[in-house]
């Protein structure tokens, strides 16, 4: 499939179906290769929990190849509520990275969030170029 095709697909699958992503950024910044910004916010019941941003790049490697990149940044969500007024509230939200190997209260919710970031990301990658999506590995 050519790249220019491939992101296109993979914008289109972004954006709809279940759990939708919000397209930050799609451009060719060079012939032949395209760059696509998403992000995805985990909504709690009042409150967002969480945030997913990807980065994806397709380019076109020969005339029959084309080759797909991308990685997934996790955060959360940090809620710094006051209340200024009588009747009103303010919520400072802040986002921090997850990361195994420096947050110090790594749970595991944490840890399904990173991995069901990429098993996320993947499966739709590959249903938008018609690839059968590879069998979830056992961690």
């Amino acid at each position: 499939m050519p790249a220019k095709d491939a992101a296109a697909a993979i914008a289109n699958a972004l954006v709809t179906g279940q759990s939708k992503y919000k397209i930050a950024g799609d451009s060719s910044p060079k012939p032949e290769t395209y760059l696509i910004l998403a992000s995805q916010d985990d909504n709690g019941l009042l409150s967002i929990n969480g945030r997913r941003q990807c980065i994806i790049v397709c380019g076109q490697t020969t005339d029959t190849n084309t080759e797909i990149l991308f990685k997934v940044l996790e955060y959360k969500a940090k809620h710094n509520v006051s209340m200024p007024g009588l009747l009103a509230f303010r919520d400072d939200e802040s986002f921090s990275p997850i990361n195994k190997s420096n947050v110090t209260d790594m749970n595991a919710k944490l840890l399904v969030q990173l991995q069901a970031g990429v098993s996320n990301l993947t499966v739709r990658i590959q249903g938008a170029i018609g690839q059968t999506p590879a069998p979830a590995v056992p961690q």
